[in-house]
């Protein structure tokens, strides 16, 4: 995915009376059927309400960048929400694609 994509996909803003907050979807890793079990919206940044529209969209891209997140596949170089992320004792970390392509899924 694109960094566009998973901004568009994965980071929300929602607007309080006093704040700004920029929130990332948070999914579990898919069942077998390739159903994800839910999501939720963990808050990323809160700024404050009169901030800058530059100011809310460098926080909506540093929440792509946040390795609590997202993470990138060490084969592919694709970026990801960290559910679809297989991380190895060996410190790789692969999208679950390449994990199948390489016949090392868990």
């Amino acid at each position: 995915m694109t960094e566009a994509q998973l901004i568009q996909n994965y980071v929300r803003v929602r607007v309080t009376p006093a704040r700004i907050m920029i929130e990332v979807k948070v999914e579990e890793p898919q069942d077998e059927d390739g159903d994800v079990p839910f999501s939720r919206w963990s808050l990323a940044a809160a700024l404050p309400k009169l901030s800058l529209a530059t100011a809310v969209e460098r926080a909506r891209m540093m929440a792509v960048a946040d390795r609590r997140y997202f993470r990138t596949c060490d084969d592919c170089g694709d970026r990801l929400p960290l559910a679809q992320i297989i991380s190895y004792d060996d410190g790789t970390e692969h999208c679950q694609d390449c994990a199948k392509e390489a016949g090392g899924e868990e």
